[in-house]
């Protein structure tokens, strides 16, 4: 997704575990519904996280020790921390607001 010469837009709700922060991290701008949380779960099946994220997360988040808890913890973290973090630019307060979301036209 990182090579695409179009902006990629990522909308989040719910679940965003592992390849999902892979993911979602290659996008341009991220915005999620309320109900979003995540987690880098490698950790819990023990493997260590996918070399997007251990690459891209610490750009986009702008902090070595929070990216480092977050790798080695696999703990959750919500919406609104997603938010104060930098990972993602809007939390919206639903999914059909997420996903209806007029910057996607």
């Amino acid at each position: 997704m990182e090579d695409v010469d179009q902006p990629v837009i990522s909308a989040i709700h719910g679940a965003c575990i592992g390849a999902g922060i892979d993911m979602i991290t290659a996008a341009d701008i991220r915005y999620c519904s309320k109900d979003a949380y995540f987690s880098v779960k490698e950790v819990d099946v023990g493997l260590a996280a996918d070399v997007g994220t251990l690459q891209r997360l610490p750009k986009v988040v702008g902090n070595q020790s929070l990216v480092r808890e977050l790798v080695f913890t696999a703990r959750k973290f919500l919406a609104d921390e997603a938010l104060s973090m930098g990972l993602v630019s809007r939390v919206l307060p639903d999914k059909e607001s997420t996903l209806g979301n007029p910057y996607f036209c």
